[in-house]
Protein backbone atom coordinates (compact mmCIF):
# COMPACT_ATOMS: atom_id res chain seq x y z
CA UNK A 1 0.00 0.00 0.00
CA UNK A 2 3.19 2.19 0.77
CA UNK A 3 4.14 2.15 -2.96
CA UNK A 4 0.80 2.67 -4.26
CA UNK A 5 0.99 6.47 -2.14
CA UNK A 6 4.79 7.01 -2.51
CA UNK A 7 5.11 6.36 -6.73
CA UNK A 8 3.30 9.06 -7.51
CA UNK A 9 5.61 11.26 -5.26
CA UNK A 10 8.63 9.61 -6.10
CA UNK A 11 7.66 10.34 -9.96
CA UNK A 12 7.17 14.47 -9.34
CA UNK A 13 10.31 14.85 -7.23
CA UNK A 14 12.15 12.88 -9.90
CA UNK A 15 10.69 15.18 -12.30
CA UNK A 16 11.00 18.70 -10.95
CA UNK A 17 14.88 17.09 -9.44
CA UNK A 18 15.75 16.48 -13.54
CA UNK A 19 14.56 20.19 -14.43
CA UNK A 20 16.58 21.42 -11.81
CA UNK A 21 19.78 19.81 -13.10
CA UNK A 22 19.20 21.15 -16.12
CA UNK A 23 19.29 24.88 -14.90
CA UNK A 24 22.82 23.91 -13.12
CA UNK A 25 26.39 23.34 -15.02
CA UNK A 26 25.92 20.59 -17.36
CA UNK A 27 29.92 20.21 -18.21
CA UNK A 28 33.33 22.29 -17.88
CA UNK A 29 35.75 22.49 -20.54
CA UNK A 30 39.31 23.82 -19.13
CA UNK A 31 41.85 25.00 -22.03
CA UNK A 32 45.17 25.54 -20.41
CA UNK A 33 47.82 27.03 -22.82
CA UNK A 34 51.39 28.30 -21.83
CA UNK A 35 50.84 31.06 -19.56
CA UNK A 36 47.29 31.31 -19.55
CA UNK A 37 43.98 28.86 -18.80
CA UNK A 38 40.16 28.90 -20.24
CA UNK A 39 37.18 27.96 -18.92
CA UNK A 40 34.22 27.05 -21.18
CA UNK A 41 31.00 26.01 -19.13
CA UNK A 42 27.35 25.25 -20.02
CA UNK A 43 24.32 24.63 -18.23
CA UNK A 44 21.13 22.36 -20.52
CA UNK A 45 20.13 25.78 -21.72
CA UNK A 46 22.82 28.18 -22.53
CA UNK A 47 26.61 29.16 -22.14
CA UNK A 48 27.98 30.21 -18.70
CA UNK A 49 31.56 31.04 -19.61
CA UNK A 50 33.11 32.98 -20.57
CA UNK A 51 31.60 35.66 -20.55
CA UNK A 52 32.56 36.51 -24.02
CA UNK A 53 30.37 34.38 -25.02
CA UNK A 54 30.72 30.54 -26.80
CA UNK A 55 32.93 30.32 -30.15
CA UNK A 56 31.73 31.38 -33.57
CA UNK A 57 31.03 28.21 -34.44
CA UNK A 58 29.79 26.32 -31.42
CA UNK A 59 26.12 25.45 -31.52
CA UNK A 60 23.75 26.48 -28.22
CA UNK A 61 22.95 23.62 -25.84
CA UNK A 62 19.31 22.46 -26.36
CA UNK A 63 19.04 19.69 -23.57
CA UNK A 64 16.18 22.12 -21.58
CA UNK A 65 13.70 22.50 -23.34
CA UNK A 66 13.03 18.44 -23.73
CA UNK A 67 13.60 17.08 -20.72
CA UNK A 68 11.57 19.96 -19.63
CA UNK A 69 8.38 19.32 -21.36
CA UNK A 70 9.12 15.20 -20.82
CA UNK A 71 8.65 16.31 -16.80
CA UNK A 72 5.48 18.73 -17.71
CA UNK A 73 4.35 15.11 -19.62
CA UNK A 74 5.41 12.86 -16.91
CA UNK A 75 3.82 14.89 -13.85
CA UNK A 76 0.34 15.74 -15.90
CA UNK A 77 0.10 11.53 -16.47
CA UNK A 78 0.55 11.10 -13.13
CA UNK A 79 -2.26 13.55 -12.08
CA UNK A 80 -4.55 12.05 -14.72
CA UNK A 81 -3.67 8.13 -13.13
CA UNK A 82 -4.80 9.86 -9.54
CA UNK A 83 -8.22 11.13 -10.97
CA UNK A 84 -8.49 7.38 -12.48
CA UNK A 85 -8.08 8.00 -16.10
CA UNK A 86 -6.11 5.55 -17.89
CA UNK A 87 -4.69 7.96 -20.44
CA UNK A 88 -2.20 9.04 -17.58
CA UNK A 89 -0.46 5.72 -18.10
CA UNK A 90 0.54 6.21 -21.54
CA UNK A 91 1.33 10.14 -20.56
CA UNK A 92 3.39 9.59 -17.54
CA UNK A 93 5.55 6.40 -19.23
CA UNK A 94 6.02 9.23 -22.57
CA UNK A 95 6.94 11.56 -20.07
CA UNK A 96 9.52 9.72 -18.23
CA UNK A 97 11.00 8.13 -21.25
CA UNK A 98 11.46 11.29 -22.81
CA UNK A 99 13.16 12.69 -19.75
CA UNK A 100 15.45 9.46 -19.76
CA UNK A 101 16.34 9.96 -23.62
CA UNK A 102 16.84 13.85 -22.92
CA UNK A 103 19.51 12.66 -20.04
CA UNK A 104 20.98 10.03 -22.27
CA UNK A 105 21.85 12.52 -24.71
CA UNK A 106 23.28 15.05 -22.30
CA UNK A 107 25.48 12.32 -21.35
CA UNK A 108 26.46 11.35 -24.29
CA UNK A 109 27.34 14.70 -25.62
CA UNK A 110 29.71 15.02 -22.59
CA UNK A 111 31.06 11.75 -23.44
CA UNK A 112 31.35 12.35 -27.23
CA UNK A 113 33.04 15.85 -26.06
CA UNK A 114 35.69 13.86 -23.21
CA UNK A 115 36.89 11.82 -25.64
CA UNK A 116 37.62 14.56 -28.41
CA UNK A 117 39.77 16.22 -25.72
CA UNK A 118 41.44 13.34 -25.30
CA UNK A 119 42.05 12.58 -28.89
CA UNK A 120 44.80 15.37 -28.93
CA UNK A 121 48.44 14.62 -30.14
CA UNK A 122 50.98 14.03 -26.55
CA UNK A 123 53.40 16.46 -26.56
CA UNK A 124 51.62 19.62 -27.30
CA UNK A 125 51.44 22.27 -25.07
CA UNK A 126 47.69 22.68 -25.83
CA UNK A 127 45.72 20.89 -22.65
CA UNK A 128 42.42 20.51 -22.45
CA UNK A 129 40.35 18.55 -20.27
CA UNK A 130 36.25 18.24 -19.76
CA UNK A 131 34.50 17.52 -16.57
CA UNK A 132 30.74 16.66 -15.74
CA UNK A 133 29.24 19.54 -13.62
CA UNK A 134 27.05 18.74 -10.88
CA UNK A 135 23.96 19.52 -13.57
CA UNK A 136 24.46 16.22 -15.37
CA UNK A 137 24.18 14.11 -11.87
CA UNK A 138 21.55 15.88 -10.78
CA UNK A 139 20.00 14.96 -13.84
CA UNK A 140 20.62 11.46 -13.95
CA UNK A 141 19.70 11.10 -10.26
CA UNK A 142 16.13 12.85 -11.29
CA UNK A 143 15.70 10.13 -13.78
CA UNK A 144 16.56 7.11 -11.53
CA UNK A 145 13.94 8.35 -8.92
CA UNK A 146 11.30 9.28 -11.66
CA UNK A 147 11.93 6.26 -12.95
CA UNK A 148 11.59 4.12 -9.62
CA UNK A 149 8.38 6.07 -9.06
CA UNK A 150 6.62 5.44 -12.37
CA UNK A 151 7.29 1.47 -11.64
CA UNK A 152 5.55 2.23 -8.50
CA UNK A 153 2.47 4.11 -10.01
CA UNK A 154 2.16 1.56 -12.60
CA UNK A 155 2.52 -1.80 -10.28
CA UNK A 156 -0.58 -3.34 -10.80
CA UNK A 157 -2.94 -4.21 -7.65
CA UNK A 158 -3.39 -7.58 -6.97
CA UNK A 159 -7.00 -9.01 -8.65
CA UNK A 160 -9.25 -10.48 -5.39
CA UNK A 161 -9.41 -14.29 -5.55
CA UNK A 162 -12.65 -15.27 -5.84
CA UNK A 163 -14.27 -17.11 -2.71
CA UNK A 164 -13.95 -20.70 -2.00
CA UNK A 165 -17.79 -22.05 -2.22
CA UNK A 166 -18.10 -24.90 -0.36
CA UNK A 167 -20.55 -27.43 -0.92
CA UNK A 168 -22.62 -28.62 -4.22
CA UNK A 169 -22.91 -25.98 -7.42
CA UNK A 170 -26.87 -24.31 -6.18
CA UNK A 171 -28.95 -23.27 -9.20
CA UNK A 172 -31.89 -21.08 -8.79
CA UNK A 173 -35.04 -21.99 -10.70
CA UNK A 174 -38.44 -20.68 -10.77
CA UNK A 175 -41.66 -22.31 -9.56
CA UNK A 176 -43.58 -20.18 -11.42
CA UNK A 177 -45.03 -22.09 -14.85
CA UNK A 178 -44.36 -19.08 -17.06
CA UNK A 179 -40.63 -19.22 -16.65
CA UNK A 180 -40.66 -23.24 -16.94
CA UNK A 181 -41.58 -22.86 -20.99
CA UNK A 182 -38.06 -20.40 -21.54
CA UNK A 183 -35.41 -22.21 -22.85
CA UNK A 184 -31.89 -21.74 -21.57
CA UNK A 185 -30.48 -19.14 -23.12
CA UNK A 186 -33.78 -17.12 -22.79
CA UNK A 187 -35.10 -17.40 -25.99
CA UNK A 188 -38.72 -18.47 -25.82
CA UNK A 189 -39.77 -21.01 -28.57
CA UNK A 190 -42.96 -21.26 -30.53
CA UNK A 191 -44.47 -24.84 -29.92
CA UNK A 192 -46.71 -26.52 -32.84
CA UNK A 193 -49.76 -28.03 -32.28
Amino acid sequence: MIRVRLGPVLLVVGAVVAVIGTFLELYVLKFSFPGASEVHSMSSWEYLQPASGPPQEAYPPRFGLPISAAAVAAVVGVVLLLRGREAGRLLAVGGVAGMAAGVWSAAEAYLSMGSGVQAQEPGMDFGPTAEAGGGLTVMIAGVVVAVVGLVFTLRRKRAAEPAATEGAVVIHQFDDSDEMDTPPYGVPMQENA
